[in-house]
């Protein structure tokens, strides 16, 4: 035997059991789009199959690093906006004229939404 096929052999012998391969059979077409994807990514078609798989058994939509920094850019600077009309309801509060802050963090609610949604059809694009 040679040093390599030893090798592989203890290799899974050690390993039997961790792992498990799981075949997908996609149509040509589904086989490019995945590709464009994954080059976009700057990973393999393989991995980034696995990391959309378990972002939706997590429930976690996750963007290219260049787009979550700017989402997440977006979403700091939409609860600093959210943070100041609470500050305006209290002060509104203080002085008995009442402001609508219901209406107003609904609409904060609805861009950040929007934004999320516009995210997610760049991302099937």
């Amino acid at each position: 035997m040679t040093k390599k096929s030893e090798y592989l052999k203890k290799y899974r012998e050690e390993n039997k059991g961790k792992n498990k391969r799981v075949n997908v059979t996609l149509s040509l077409d589904e086989f490019k789009q995945l590709e464009k994807m994954a080059k976009a990514e700057k990973i393999k078609p393989t991995a980034l199959l696995k990391k959309l798989a378990f972002s939706s058994i997590d429930k976690k939509l996750d963007f290219p690093l260049d787009v979550s920094v700017d989402f997440g850019d977006l979403v700091h600077i939409l609860r600093g906006v959210a943070n100041n009309i609470n500050q305006m309801a209290k002060h509104s509060n203080t002085i008995k004229r009442v402001a609508d802050e219901s209406r107003l963090f609904s609409l904060l609610k609805a861009i950040e939404d929007e934004n999320r949604k516009f995210l997610e059809n760049k991302m099937n694009q």
